[in-house]
């Protein structure tokens, strides 16, 4: 209040742009489309993991959180541990994207350690969630503790390091979905340095 260039009319713009925003969020987890998307009908894997989780947290709903934890870490696939870049609710959960961007992967990661954070819900870890199948994208049979999922998530992360380096690979893109390489080899020997920093502060945090 009363800041740089503005007052009480800075004060009353910023709380009608929270407005605005908490809106949206709530649009996005109850129909569901986009934050910023009136159409379509799936959850990025990405999108839910970022803006719905953090203000969720923000404004103290850690159950519908946890929720929504829980819904995208039963999307992790069984074989190989990755996410899809998005996915439908039941009755139509069979219809997702099965590939995702070289990012994607750390979005459920990060969100869970926010969710921890806020509320020093460390047995949240130990409860058991379903996989899903990739080729059928139908729940697995197979079940695991959360714990376990981020055990999966860790182990798939490894696999795409560039040999001899600790940095995964590009892969598909990162957040800027814009970004393809042109030139198809350099999705496995190019880097998002954008990804490769939130993987890294995001395995810091859960550790």
């Amino acid at each position: 209040r009363g800041g740089v260039g503005g007052g009480d009319a800075s004060f009353a713009a910023v709380r009608d742009a929270l407005r605005w925003l908490a809106q949206n969020a709530m649009v996005h987890l109850t129909v569901p489309h986009g934050l910023e998307q009136y159409t379509g009908a799936a959850w990025g894997t990405r999108d839910v993991c970022q803006g719905p989780i953090e203000y969720l947290l923000a404004v103290g709903h850690h159950d519908v959180a946890k929720a929504i934890l829980r819904n995208v870490f039963a999307q992790q696939y069984e074989q190989d541990g990755d996410w899809p870049q998005w996915y439908m609710h039941e009755p139509y959960s069979g219809i997702q994207d099965r590939h995702s961007h070289g990012d994607v992967i750390v979005w459920p990661l990060k969100a869970l350690c926010e969710y921890v954070e806020a509320t020093g819900d460390v047995g949240f870890l130990e409860e058991t969630i379903p996989y899903r199948d990739r080729e059928s994208a139908m729940p697995s049979a197979t079940a695991d503790t959360v714990a376990g999922h981020v055990a999966k998530l860790v182990a798939a992360v490894e696999s795409r390091m560039i040999p001899g380096t600790h940095l995964i690979r590009y892969g598909v893109g990162d957040w800027n979905d814009s970004l393809q390489p042109a030139d198809r080899s350099l999705r496995d020997t190019m880097v998002s340095a954008w990804t490769v920093a939130i993987l890294w502060q995001s395995l810091t945090r859960y550790a």
